[in-house]
């Protein structure tokens, strides 16, 4: 279908591309992840005239929990459980336009303030875990001057161009779409795509006790994603998994056990340490 109105109406579908790039999809929540809002304790904030959910779980150290691209925050159901029986507070939300939150279309930028906004309301805030783009949001967050102890990226796109092309494929789009994609963001944020790209964003900040995680069979958001930022911080604790691609790697118990191992060591080692962030220009 795409094809076709890409050929009789070039004009309307890149626009149609365009709004497709921005609009995430909400799917049902199974009944797992019902019990889990059930038993969580939950409040909502405001943000660029949205109303977000947000669910708290445990005490202790905060650890924040960033879901990906048409995701919402109780996918990370399995994370909770271990996280609080170890001491940590977990707390996972919905951005615009996802779960129970409000709106319709969020971008990065957005994302990356909204982290920054949840992250104040958290005076021991120790650490954010991010699925998919939620990981390139915390990049954002802390390029806006959130501090960390820890930081966890779970499958998350990083390059600019390789994530226009795996979206154009997906919608069957022609090349015109990726400009128009790139034309629209310059022109509205006054900013290139390739600025806002996790490689380009962490080139200014100062990464201590990092860790990127990466499942080798992951179609969504292939491995030379993660190759990529592994190349850019080389020290950074680099862990690839067999799992079951880019969503149900979420439910891997073994994941799950090396990210909370990572986290406990990470503030041993480094009680002071924090994740800062240089340019805040974004």
């Amino acid at each position: 279908m795409f094809p076709v109105l890409q050929l009789i109406a070039p004009f309307i579908a890149n626009r149609w591309a365009v709004k497709l790039f921005f609009t995430p999809f909400k799917y049902p929540y199974p009944p797992s992840e019902l019990e889990l809002l059930r038993r969580a304790k939950q409040y909502n904030i405001h943000f660029l005239g949205n109303k977000i959910a947000i669910y708290e779980y445990g005490i202790g150290p905060t650890v924040i929990f960033a879901h990906g691209w048409s995701g919402r925050g109780t996918q990370f159901k399995k994370f909770v459980p271990d996280f609080v029986k170890q001491g940590y507070k977990v707390v996972l939300f919905d951005a615009p336009g996802h779960g129970n939150s409000g709106g319709k279309t969020v971008n990065l930028i957005e994302y990356g303030k909204l982290l920054k906004l949840i992250s104040e309301k958290y005076e021991n805030l120790i650490g954010i875990v991010g699925h998919s783009l939620g990981g390139v949001a915390i990049l954002h967050s802390i390029a806006l001057g959130v501090e960390l102890k820890t930081a966890v990226t779970i499958c998350s796109p990083t390059i600019s161009d390789e994530i226009l092309n795996e979206f154009c494929a997906r919608i069957n789009a022609k090349p015109s779409a990726k400009k128009a994609i790139r034309n629209y963001i310059k022109l509205e944020f006054k900013i290139d795509f390739d600025a806002v790209s996790a490689l380009k964003v962490v080139e200014s900040l100062s990464m201590k006790n990092y860790m990127i995680c990466h499942d080798i069979n992951d179609l969504e958001v292939p491995l030379k994603h993660a190759e990529a930022m592994h190349e850019k911080l080389p020290m950074a604790n680099y862990k690839l998994v067999e799992s079951q691609g880019h969503t149900k790697i979420l439910k891997d118990k073994k994941v799950i056990a090396e990210i909370l191992n990572f986290m406990d060591k990470s503030l041993e080692a480094d009680s002071e340490g924090t994740l800062n962030g240089i340019n805040t220009t974004l």
